[in-house]
């Protein structure tokens, strides 16, 4: 891992101007053994953060990512990170006493601010975003950013201490944070999981949030309701209906019999505690639907959603329903597709700019309950993202196949597809399907294993970017990626597969710096789905082509110019 650490200091060093080299290099505790992170939303900035040696896991295998972190531990992150170094405390002093003289002398934290009492407090959000301010101008030498326009992004500004606030709107505007809904909730306390997150996003320029996407809430802009049973969850349904509305939802497992329809613009629903196993939308297969989006502006996050007949979400495109986001949700045992994008042929309608990302698809059992059902399944998208996902199962054991994890087509264009992980599922990725084109596509650095068909699908699509994925493909089918049909100015360039690239029908792409070739020993182990390169995989390793597209991998480490590995790893 030497190479990709010398990398990211490097680039670190250009866009930053960092002024303090590492010496006493902390050790590189790398392992990715973690038993409780697989599918964990923040699993790519914990490994990263591992490897840097800036946090651990524990003895017993487990990396405890909801376990609330402490001062101390926050600041020995976002120092030992940030210099490459380690520092040690005295006999008999609290473990980070010498972290923490460390930041006293960089000017990080003050002794008014954070002193030895504090060590073992949980760590409020505000003063997170004061290390990671500080942080970013003491050791990398960065300036302040000019914040106007911040303060409206931040619904509950006027409750962030009068001390704080500038470090919050600095972080707000360098994308290190978010808040939740609009609300920043500075006394909060964060988890292991999110001080991983947000360091990562100081130390790696593409993870970080980019502010003017977060829409303008203002203090006393957007009302919210929260609830606590299915009476007060269903009755939202109606308040809703005007917009500007978030509806938190507390823990616990609510049965429902039909679902909710969202006609309101900017409306949110979320669980209250932030986590997703906690909060339960069950539709016990007496409702078809968890959620109907049919405007413009909806959130969906941070929930478990399942057993419905139909679509766990269905996103109206003939009604004109943009900028859905639907973030870190755990799908399950949906009779149809988990998240349907429809359309009309009367309607010339599409669904616009929607996002999905951080999510877990999947079938409790071995396989799908039928053929006609899928992860994604999207008529008529316009610049969808599709990203860091996980899809598990969503396949049939004999019989006629499912579509498998991620579908676009009927004229959906602009579609980016990237980080997924695809694990036990029929087929992968499908842009377009016989006569039914996609336009303009990028799939890029997703991992696809699949259990009966093809890993990547282009067809009667046009202008397609198909880079650096690994595929494993079931033994009994010949192909891991397809071109098909009408498909023209495609390029399939640095993918990593066990099985052929090939035209069918008569589709024409451009190849280069693809290996068909790899055996199962090449990864982890390619039967769970874990495609990470092994030791044995020395024939992928510096041989793919320098894409602008894909200068990180699939676990956020970023490449280095002239040593591009073919596949989504990087080693």
């Amino acid at each position: 891992m030497i190479r990709k650490i010398s990398a990211i200091l490097l680039v670190m060093t250009t866009i930053l101007a960092t002024t303090i080299m590492p010496t006493n290099a902390i050790a590189n505790t790398y392992t990715p053994a973690l038993s409780d992170i697989s599918n964990h939303w923040a699993k790519v900035s914990i490994y990263y953060l591992v490897e840097k040696g800036g946090i651990t896991g524990y003895s017993d295998g487990t990396f405890k990512p909801d376990k609330i972190i402490t001062y101390a531990e926050f600041l020995k992150i976002a120092l030992c990170v940030a210099t490459g170094k380690a520092y040690a405390s005295a006999a008999g002093e609290h473990w980070a006493m010498g972290v923490y003289n460390e930041a006293v002398k960089l000017g990080i934290v003050t002794s008014a601010e954070m002193d030895v009492p504090d060590f073992d407090k949980a760590i409020p959000r505000e003063d997170m975003a004061l290390i990671l301010v500080r942080v970013n101008q003491k050791i990398f030498g960065a300036s302040d950013v000019d914040i106007t326009g911040v303060q409206g992004k931040i619904a509950d500004y006027s409750s962030i201490s009068k001390d704080r606030a500038a470090y919050v709107l600095q972080a707000y505007r360098l994308g290190f944070l978010e808040g939740s809904n609009g609300y920043f909730s500075p006394s909060s306390s964060a988890t292991r999981a999110q001080a991983a997150q947000v360091m990562y996003r100081l130390l790696v320029s593409d993870a970080r949030i980019d502010y003017t996407t977060l829409r303008d809430v203002r203090d006393g802009d957007t009302e919210v309701i929260v609830v606590s049973n299915i009476t007060e969850l269903m009755a939202t349904e109606s308040s809703t209906k005007k917009g500007n509305v978030t509806v938190l939802i507390k823990d616990g497992e609510y049965k429902l019999s039909k679902g909710l329809c969202i006609t309101g613009d900017n409306v949110t629903y979320a669980s209250y505690s932030g986590k997703r196993d906690a909060v339960i939308l069950n539709g016990d297969f007496s409702a078809s639907h968890i959620f109907w989006v049919m405007s413009d502006n909806v959130t969906i996050k941070d929930m478990t959603l399942g057993r419905v007949n139909n679509h766990a979400i269905q996103i109206h495109g003939e009604l004109d329903a943009d900028n859905t986001v639907v973030k870190n949700v755990r799908f399950f045992d949906i009779k149809e597709q988990f998240i349907k994008g429809s359309f009309s042929q009367s309607s010339v309608s599409y669904s616009d700019d929607c996002i999905v990302e951080d999510c877990f698809f999947e079938f409790t059992g071995n396989e799908a309950f039928q053929y006609y059902t899928g992860g994604i399944d999207v008529h008529r998208g316009k610049n969808w993202i599709v990203r860091n996902n996980t899809f598990r199962n969503i396949q049939r054991i004999s019989g006629a196949l499912t579509e498998g994890a991620i579908h676009f087509w009927s004229a959906s264009e602009g579609t980016l597809v990237e980080g997924n992980i695809i694990i036990n599922c029929d087929r992968g990725i499908m842009l377009g399907f016989d006569n039914s084109p996609h336009y303009n596509g990028v799939v890029k650095n997703n991992f696809v294993q699949t259990s009966r068909d093809v890993g990547i699908y282009i067809c009667t699509s046009q202008n397609t970017k198909v880079y650096n994925n690994t595929v494993f493909s079931y033994p009994g089918y010949s192909n891991s990626i397809e071109y098909r049909f009408s498909t023209m100015g495609t390029m399939i360039i640095n993918n990593l597969t066990n099985g052929a690239i090939s035209s069918r029908d008569g589709g024409t792409a451009t190849l280069e710096n693809n290996i068909s070739s790899a055996d199962r020993t090449w990864f982890v182990n390619a039967d769970k789905g874990d495609l990470h390169l092994s030791e044995n995989a020395s024939s992928s390793v510096d041989r793919g082509k320098d894409l602008l597209e894909v200068s990180i991998d699939i676990d956020g480490e970023l490449r280095e110019s002239g040593k591009y590995n073919v596949g989504a790893d990087e080693t």
